[in-house]
């Protein structure tokens, strides 16, 4: 079985940057990358999921509290990034984990 990643990140650079690292480690990871939630529901159903917490347009959490809602994206994990102020309530709409970056 191969690894199908969605990679949820807003414009920045850092969401290339992720991706191609992503593929530096295991060129077979299947990596999609997407901003919304209509962008996702035209891609198939990941593996793992991770979650840039600080998207601003549209709201992460928002984005988190979707996922959550569909039933096919219930049993895909959710991992996150994010900087401590936001963990705890990412938590509380079922996220999976957040390793916190410094800032």
């Amino acid at each position: 079985m191969s690894l199908r990643v969605l990679l949820i990140h807003g414009d920045s650079p850092d969401g290339y940057l992720h991706k191609t690292t992503l593929l530096g480690f295991e060129p077979t990871i299947d990596v999609s990358v997407a901003r919304t939630a209509d962008e996702i529901r035209k891609l198939p159903v990941p593996t793992l999921i991770l979650l840039d917490l600080d998207l601003v347009l549209p709201p992460s959490l928002e984005i988190l509290q979707w996922l959550r809602s569909e039933k096919s994206y219930l049993p895909v994990p959710v991992i996150a990034l994010s900087s401590p102020q936001t963990v705890e309530r990412a938590s509380a709409a079922r996220m999976n984990w957040a390793p916190t970056r410094a800032g």
